[in-house]
This record gives structure tokens, sequence and C-alpha cells, in this order.
């Protein structure tokens, strides 16, 4: 059927990928209703009460648990069990199957009771059952989990409903009938508990793997039959309106995209959230940039495929015009460059994705996403490129001087237009990538092959990848200066401006202070203490209980009264004079301590 009529064999695939993509996105989505999403908690609690009614049947079992002759494999089995169990004789607890939450029944009774048990881990179900053959006081009592939290939560540990995990945290476990909850009964058809859900957190069904792969094979196919049908039209009508054709249905779909958002929640994967890259509203995902290089990579590979590209070729064009147009095309294709550089930039240095792969374990699927995205764009870049150079070779007949010409115009545009002097070497280095492309793809060994496989083609593909790692290395040794210089500032404390407003009233308060200035008169150690008791209540809480404060006095002879430091009034006022003065010549501010900033107050007192 291929062979033959390749364009209906691939419409059928296509419908089928799409058929099979929409059901499962209808199905799973209708799961996330509510009373779907009760359903679905139901059938977990019988799942878990039918094993629980398996266990008591195995009277075996039961006796070697009031026994305590379990053997490692039970115990093991046991601890797998979908419920929490409990065994009691006479009152004590003789077995439990984990060690999370501890349950019993005061007054069990002779059949089986169930009632619903509240706490900080979770919502269960409790049943308190004397299982058959047993002795005298001995019970079973069994949880069964509906809600299970967590105080705190990790990538490991989340609360959740462990029977639909997808049924929002927000929903309420009621004891009491409520009209707009949904009733969930035991085995026995017996009313159990209620669930009321909050109708403005009822979630959307995030697409698993099974629904990507329906996606990619219905994207994959759809490219193929579109492509037969292009190719057809470019073959039978003519290469404009082939070209037009794909890029009418390419650009089409993008722009309902934009306007309307993706299909089938696939905005909901971090893939298509800015939260992980976002550089404009054009390039709002990595997702979106991977498909709009993918759809760029189409465009441009249909036109070097299906269409005349060599726009001068056989074409009379003055000297004059052919210099201007040399000029532009030079401009342009800088300018590309720049722009195409600009992008893996913004995806390395201003992404969450981890591109440093000398850290295996620093390496995620989104940094495969990232390194692929960067892989096509190098890839159609230097398509783009290849155009470029078909274009004027025939503009500029010498090849030197078309280099030459590049060169100038790439130089003349970093000094006119360059703003980051720090990347200036970057630049340069970008220069002189472009004539070396420029120079390898006139070289008639080396050009372009339909064959993807030919040597020229394999030399082409390790070219890119070099060129790809080395851009990468670059702005990961960036992202890698830039993060350590975030920290140095982060850790280097700055000036406490708060501190150094709110110590002026303190200053004077201190001059003014009744208790220091007898002090002063008459210094003793036991005033000293009391002193300092004072300034820890008075002047040293609040803001500048931040500080490690130490307060030092002497007297007009420069005397040390009391102080538990040896430091002398002539060693402070010389680091007084170091230091910058902040607030009226009473605070002062020394930066260039080791140990972080501190401050320093000299205030003298008056106590005539």
């Amino acid at each position: 059927m291929f062979k033959r009529y390749p364009y209906t064999g691939w419409l059928l695939l296509c419908i089928l990928f799409w058929c099979l993509a929409g059901y499962r996105f209808y199905s799973k989505q209708n799961e996330m209703k509510p009373a779907n999403m009760a359903y679905a908690i139901e059938n977990d609690l019988h799942e878990r009460e039918q094993a629980f009614s398996e266990l008591l049947q195995d009277t075996n079992l039961i006796h070697r648990i009031f026994t305590e002759e379990l053997t490692i494999d039970q115990l093991e089995d046991m601890n797998e069990q979908p419920f929490y169990l409990y065994a009691y004789d006479k009152g004590g607890l003789l077995y439990w199957n984990n060690n999370k939450i501890l349950a019993d029944c005061i007054e069990p009774a002779t059949g089986a009771k169930s009632n619903m048990l509240f706490n900080d881990r979770g919502v269960f179900l409790r049943k308190c059952v004397v299982p058959p053959g047993a002795e005298a006081q001995q019970s079973l009592t069994v949880l069964f989990p509906i809600l299970i939290t967590y105080p705190i939560e990790n990538n490991y540990l989340k609360s959740r409903f462990p029977g639909a995990p997808y049924v929002p945290l927000s929903t309420r476990v009621l004891v009491n009938p409520n009209k707009s909850a949904y009733t969930v009964h035991t085995l026995d058809k017996k009313t159990s508990f209620y669930l009321l859900f909050s109708p403005a957190d009822l979630p959307d069904w995030i697409p698993d793997p099974l629904m990507i792969v329906f996606l990619l094979a219905a994207l994959l196919t759809t490219i193929m039959w579109l492509q037969i049908f292009t190719i057809y039209l470019t073959r039978k009508r003519s290469h404009h309106i082939g070209f037009l054709a794909t890029a009418a249905t390419i650009i089409g779909l993008r722009a309902l995209t934009y306007v309307f958002g993706f299909p089938f929640h696939l905005d909901q994967l971090t893939l298509f959230s800015p939260q992980l890259y976002a550089s404009n509203a054009f390039l709002p995902s990595l997702g979106d940039l991977i498909l709009n290089a993918l759809c760029f990579l189409w465009i441009v590979v249909f036109i070097i495929r299906h269409t005349p590209y060599h726009l001068f070729r056989g074409r009379k064009v003055n000297k004059v015009a052919s210099f201007i147009l040399a000029i532009l095309g030079s401009a342009l294709m800088v300018l590309y460059t720049f722009g195409f550089i600009g992008i893996i930039r913004s995806l390395v240095l201003d992404s969450m994705i981890p591109f440093d792969v000398s850290h295996f374990y620093s390496i995620t699927r989104y940094t495969i996403a990232g390194l692929f995205a960067i892989g096509i764009i190098t890839g159609v870049s230097c398509f783009v490129i290849y155009l470029f150079n078909a274009q004027m070779k025939y503009l500029v007949v010498n090849k030197w001087m078309k280099y030459l010409v590049v060169a100038v115009v790439g130089l003349a545009m970093l000094k006119l237009f360059a703003t980051q002097p720090d990347s200036r070497e970057f630049s340069y280095a970008i220069i002189g990538w472009l004539v070396l492309f420029l120079i390898l793809l006139d070289i008639e060994k080396l050009s372009y092959d339909f064959d993807f496989f030919a040597p020229q083609m394999i030399f082409w593909a390790i070219f890119i990848c070099m060129f790809s790692t080395g851009v990468l290395q670059y702005f990961n040794y960036v992202n890698e200066n830039e993060e350590r210089l975030r920290f140095a500032e982060t850790v280097v404390q700055q000036r406490d401006d708060i501190m150094a407003y709110t110590f002026k009233g303190l200053a004077q308060n201190i001059k003014n202070d009744i208790a220091l200035k007898d002090f002063l008169l008459h210094p003793q150690q036991e005033k000293r203490r009391a002193i300092n008791e004072r300034f820890d209540a008075l002047y040293l809480g609040g803001h500048l209980n931040r500080y490690q404060s130490k307060v030092l006095l002497y007297d007009a002879a420069g005397n040390p009264l009391f102080n538990n430091d040896t430091v002398s009034l002539q060693t402070l006022i010389a680091q007084t004079r170091n230091a910058e003065p902040v607030t009226d010549t009473v605070l002062y501010y020394n930066e260039a301590a080791l140990n972080g900033h501190y401050y320093l107050a000299s205030i003298p007192i008056s106590y005539a």
C-alpha cells in the first residue's frame, strides 16, 4: 500500500494515531470528574477490604500472628499488605505491620464495626474485628488508608489519596452527609464516608508517556503526509506553490497554537512551562523553542531540496549593485549568526536546565531536550548560512574577496553594536568561525549532498557537533562565573541600614542614661553587672539582637571599667579612624573585617 499509494497510507496512519491520542485524552480526562474520582477511591477501598477478607480466611496465618510464630517470608508479605494491621491480646499490642501510625479499639465488638480515624498522618477507615477461632480477648484492628499526609514533604514523600493520587488534596473527607458530596461505600454496601470536592481545584489530566508516544507518532505521520503532498504540488504545479503550501501550513498551525494554546493539556508539561525556560513571547518555553526550530528546519530543508534557491544564477548584476548586495547579504548573515548564538546563550544562561554534562548525576531529561534544541538550532543555522553563501558566490566572484567582505562587515558591526566588552573575544571567535565555515563550504569535496551518509556530510555533522559543544562549553563557563558572582554577593554581608537608622536615637538615650552616669561616677563590679543587664534589656534588643554586641566602658583617663575584653581605648580610637562614619560620628562601619562587617560606636558620656 505504501509503495503504490504512499499518500493514502500515511493519511490513514495519521488519522489512526490522532484517533488513539484523542480517545486516550478523552478517557483520562473523564477520570478527573468528581464522580469518577470518588468511584476510583471507592474501588481502591474495596480492593483493600477484599485483601483483608482473604487474610481473615487464612486461619493458620491468624494463629501464627497471635502465637508470634510468623516466618520471615510471612512477615515480609504482611508488610506488603495494602492495609495497616494491629493484633491485640488481652489489651496488649502483640503485632503490627507498620511503624507509621498506631491504632486500637478500646472495646472491640464480637462482630465488625467501622469508623473513621482522623489524625496528622491522614484519614483512615478503621475496623475492629474478632477473627474466627480467636481466643478470648484477642482482636484485630485494621486501618484502610483513604488519605495519607506527611508533615514534611519532598520529591519522595507527598501527601496523596492512595486510591487516586490525582485527587486534589483540598478534597474533604466527611463523616456526615452533604448535598454536594459523593458517597463512598464499603465492600458490604454500607456508607463509609463522603468526599467533597472543591470545583476550583479540579485537576486537568497531564499527558503520560503513552500519550506522548501517540502524539509523536501522529505528528510524524502528519508531517510525512504533508511532505508527500507538498512535493507532489512542487512537481506537478510549481515550486512556488509547494513552498507556499508548506510555509502556510507550518506558520498557520503554529499561529493557532500561539493564539489558542496547545491541545491535550500539553501546556501542563514541564517542557512547555515558562518556569523551565522562557525568553520572550515568541519563545515562551523550551517546547516552543524546539517546535519552532523543527518547523524552521522543515522550511529550510524544503527550500534546499525542492526549490531553485540560487537567486542570482544566470542574472546580470552590475558591479556596484553586486557590491551593495554583498554587503547587505554579509550584514544579514552576521546578524543571523549572532541571533542564533543569542538564542543558545539565553537557553544556557536564563533557563533552569542543567547543562553541566561533566557531572553525570546533574543530567536530566530536560538536559537532553536542551541539547537536542541546541543541535537543531545549530544545524538549521548552518543550512541558512549555506543559503547565504549560495547567493554571495554569484555576487562576489573572487571567493577571497567574499571572505574579506564578510569579515570586515562583521568586525564593523561588532564595533558599532557590541554592548558587552567582556564577550568581545567570543564575538571575534564567532566571526572567525563564520569565515572558516564559508571557506569550507567553497571546497568542492565538501559540497552539500542529498545523501546524509556521504563522507562530506559526516564531516559536516562532526563540524556542527564540535561547534555546538564549543559554544555550550563557553556559555557554561559564563554561567558558572555568574553563579559564583551571585554567591559571592550573597555571602558578603552588606550594610545594615535599619540598624544605622535606629542607633541614632539609641545613642542619645545612652548619653542621657542616669544609671550609666552613676556607674561612671562610682564604678563597682556589682554595678557593672547591672549596667550589662540594663544594656541587654533597653538598648541591645530588637533589631540589634542579631549582632554579637559588646559594651566597653572607659573613664576620662581611658582606663577600662570592669570590661570583659582587654582591648584598650587607644586601639578602639584607631579602629574608628580607619572605619567609615555612619551617623554624626557616633557610629562607624568597618568594611574590611575578615569575619564579616561590624559596627563601632564611640559615645561620649558627660556625667558632670
